[in-house]
């Protein structure tokens, strides 16, 4: 490595992102790019079509892999669907969201419903043109069938840029879980005001 390389990387600092090897299975944090999801309706025998700009991969790493394994040996896909969440830049969603408080909780990682992710330089991203800040919004679930992911990337339609590096891809796997996990109450404990 050169001396413009290490200032540049130095420059940069330690990344939350790690470049894709295309080769190898998905992988949990794994932020995918032109994915399609598609929508039958059986009342009229008619497919839907909704393109997901960015999506970032919720399936555990091990079922990913035993999936891979298994269409490798062609064999039948071990997995019924892979668990995604729609990630939408920010400035696409800044405007939707009420309230600086609010945005200054969604920003931080500090509101339940949102996980903010920074925007990943080039060097990290199989584009090479690096991703925008992205904001995902924990009702916006989806799931792909693993083959039909394989084959829209296989194509080209969908793109694998980058994937999360740990700790980050730890700490949006236990917010995923954590948001799941809530249990609503019929109405807040009411607390009697001192002084």
């Amino acid at each position: 490595m050169e001396a413009g390389e290490v200032a540049v990387q130095q420059s940069l600092g330690p990344s939350i992102y790690a470049a894709v090897d295309p080769s190898l299975e998905f992988r949990q944090g794994e932020i995918i790019s032109g994915l399609r999801q598609y929508l039958y309706y059986p009342e009229d025998q008619s497919v839907d079509t909704r393109e997901h700009p960015f999506a970032i991969i919720a399936s555990q790493d091990c079922d990913l892999l035993q999936d891979f394994d298994a269409l490798a040996a062609n064999s039948q896909s071990q997995l019924n669907s892979i668990l995604l969440y729609e990630a939408h830049p920010t400035r696409d969603v800044r405007g939707k969201v009420a309230g600086s408080d609010i945005w200054k909780r969604i920003v931080q990682n500090n509101d339940e419903r949102y996980h903010a992710l920074e925007a990943a330089h080039p060097r990290h991203d199989l584009s090479s043109i690096g991703l925008p800040d992205l904001v995902v919004d924990f009702k916006r679930l989806f799931s792909v069938p693993a083959e039909d992911l394989a084959k829209q990337v296989k194509a080209g339609t969908a793109v694998r840029r980058c994937r999360l590096e740990m700790p980050y891809r730890e700490q949006f796997q236990s917010r995923v879980a954590f948001y799941l996990q809530r249990v609503a109450v019929p109405e807040p404990h009411k607390i009697s005001k001192i002084g």
